[in-house]
C-alpha cells in the first residue's frame, strides 16, 4: 500500500555555511535526509522534474525551501520513497525494458557487420590460393609475398616521382 505525503522543506540552514559550489548538492541530500526521516524509510528516490527544479539555478543559488510530495513503497523488501513536485507525475521504470536493452546491446556486439566479414573472406580466399600456387609450384612461396611488398613499394616509388616532378616544375616556373 502506497502511502503519499507532502512536506515543505526548509534547506536554507543546509547551505548556508558552505562554499558556493557545494549549495545545491547540500540542499539535495538535505532533501533525502529530510524524507527518510520522515517518512521512515531506507532509500530516498528524487523524481526529475524535483532535481530539475532544485538544478534549474545553478550550483551555486538552490531555492531556500520546496514544496514536496512522497509516496512510500516497498520494493524487493526494502521501503523506498519517490519524492517529486506537488504538480508531477510519478516516473516509475520498468526493469523489464532495461534487461531487453541489455540483450539488445550485447547481440549488436556479438554480431559483425556484413562488410567486415565479407572482406576477410576475401582476404583468406586470396591467401588459400596463393598457397595452391605454392603447392603446385607455379609460385614460390618468397615470390607470393613479394608481389604485396612490391606493390606497396611501386605506389611510394610513384608518390615520391610526382612530388619530384611538382617541385621542379614550380622551380622552373619561378626563374621564368
Amino acid at each position: 500500500m502506497a502511502e503519499e505525503k507532502q512536506f515543505m522543506i526548509p534547506l536554507r540552514k543546509s547551505f548556508v555555511k558552505v562554499p558556493e559550489y557545494v549549495k545545491t548538492k547540500k540542499a539535495m541530500n538535505a532533501i533525502k535526509k529530510f524524507i527518510a526521516r520522515h517518512m521512515k524509510v531506507e532509500e530516498v528516490k528524487i523524481g526529475q522534474q524535483l532535481n530539475l527544479y532544485m538544478w534549474k539555478r545553478g550550483r551555486k543559488n538552490p531555492p531556500p525551501r520546496v514544496k514536496v510530495k512522497s509516496i512510500k513503497e516497498e520494493e524487493d523488501g526494502k521501503t523506498i520513497a519517490l519524492v517529486e513536485l506537488p504538480e508531477a507525475q510519478f516516473q516509475k521504470k520498468k526493469k523489464e525494458e532495461k534487461t531487453k536493452t541489455k540483450k539488445k546491446i550485447t547481440e549488436e556486439k556479438t554480431k559483425e557487420p556484413e562488410a567486415v566479414k565479407s572482406q576477410e573472406e576475401e582476404k583468406k580466399k586470396e591467401e588459400q590460393l596463393e598457397q595452391e600456387l605454392v603447392k603446385e609450384g607455379k609460385v614460390r612461396e618468397h615470390e607470393a609475398t613479394k608481389g604485396k611488398q612490391m606493390s606497396k613499394e611501386n605506389k611510394e616509388k610513384e608518390q615520391f616521382d610526382k612530388m619530384k616532378k611538382r617541385a621542379t616544375d614550380e622551380t622552373r616556373s619561378s626563374h621564368q
